[in-house]
């Protein structure tokens, strides 16, 4: 992303810049022979699209990545099911997409139709492999 729009995204930047590269040499076993997995949480609400917020800091999501030396092996997140909260994320998003941001997801009004006749709590998470 060239430019943050806001202090979730700008926050994440700083995250993605001056830790995530260093998690394997910051987190290290106890003899420092290799490093250990790593669990980011918390994550702004500004850069989730998908994921519920916090209850306590409604300024972050329910989410995490699993890390194992410094590659992401898992995103998890609880997913969202307040159709108006979606619903303005969807359209954060498509003025992101207006912008340039080509990772920035479309409308969904199915999606937005579905949460309105109510979708229960719910998570997941997505999972790849690592080729070492």
């Amino acid at each position: 992303m060239a430019k943050c729009a806001n202090d979730g995204e700008r926050l994440f930047a700083c995250y993605e810049y001056l830790a995530e590269p260093f998690l394997p040499d910051d987190y290290r076993c106890t003899d420092s022979s290799r490093s250990v997995p790593v669990i980011i949480q918390d994550y702004p609400a500004e850069v989730s699209p998908l994921a519920r917020r916090n209850d306590e800091h409604p300024n972050l999501t329910d989410r995490f990545e699993l890390f194992v030396h410094g590659r992401e092996l898992c995103n998890a997140f609880s997913e969202l099911n307040d159709p108006e909260d979606q619903a303005e994320r969807f359209r954060a998003q498509l003025d992101k997409k207006s912008h340039g941001d080509e990772e920035a997801m479309d409308f969904d009004d199915d999606y937005i139709r579905a949460l309105e006749h109510g979708m229960p709590p719910t998570a997941g998470f997505g999972m790849g492999s690592i080729d070492w």
